[in-house]
């Protein structure tokens, strides 16, 4: 009882009523290995969707060594009508124009990118490097450092010095951006706080304003992620 009502907590800081609440499953397994406990937690809504699940290990001792949820969110409004990151589609869309880079071909489409995957087309993210001449329309210009960036749906943009392209370039530190794509896991660190990964990009919810009407995304740690092949 003790771990579905934290699940439960969990959907309602998200926001879930309590009716919605009441339609999700909650299994719990326990496995015991040679030198630990792992007990993981599912939570699935009543199609029989995964909307959540909570992992947490133990050593022989007793002691929590690993503790991780994770909670499949709804993305933000402002890229809603665009395709989930990592998302497979069988015809890429009507206007797609081909960009090459590094043995590589991209098919650009409203600031998405798209690559050939075992006869479909995956939505990925760009290789560091790529350059584009003109931004993808709705972009934002963010300034982290006095240096100026340009960012649209996960990707970031730096202006090639001397010249009218842009290139694609890892997340800066401490860049704050109004919206994620979706394709971003949430997860509910132990300190209760809420972190949004991408891309191995890490956020965390900050406000955007000094009377914090408006919320939006910080990077707080950026890890080394292999390149899309």
């Amino acid at each position: 009882m003790k771990t579905l009502s934290i699940i439960l907590s969990f959907f309602l800081i998200l926001g879930l009523s309590s009716e919605g609440i009441s339609q999700k499953r909650v299994k719990t397994k326990t496995v015991k290995r040679k030198n630990r406990t792992v007990k993981k937690t599912v939570v699935k809504n009543k199609n029989g969707k995964t909307v959540a699940h909570k992992t947490v290990v133990k050593n022989r001792n007793g002691k929590t060594v690993a503790n991780r949820t994770v909670i499949k969110r709804k993305p933000h409004t402002r890229y809603s009508h665009l395709p989930k990151r990592g998302v497979v589609i069988k015809k890429r869309p009507t206007g797609a124009r081909v960009i090459k880079y590094n043995k590589r071909k991209y098919w650009l489409h409203n600031g998405v990118y798209y690559r050939k995957y075992n006869g479909n087309y995956r939505v990925v993210r760009p290789r560091r490097g790529l350059r584009i001449r003109t931004l993808p329309i709705g972009y934002r210009r963010i300034v982290v450092k006095n240096r100026p960036y340009f960012y649209y749906y996960g990707t970031y943009y730096s202006q090639v010095e001397g010249s009218e392209e842009y290139e694609v370039v890892d997340a800066p530190m401490e860049a704050q951006v109004d919206a994620l794509p979706e394709g971003y896991e949430t997860v509910i660190a132990d300190d209760g706080s809420t972190e949004y990964k991408l891309d191995g990009v890490t956020y965390k919810e900050v406000p955007l304003d000094e009377d914090g009407k408006e919320w939006g995304y910080q990077v707080v740690k950026v890890e080394e992620v292999t390149e899309e092949e």
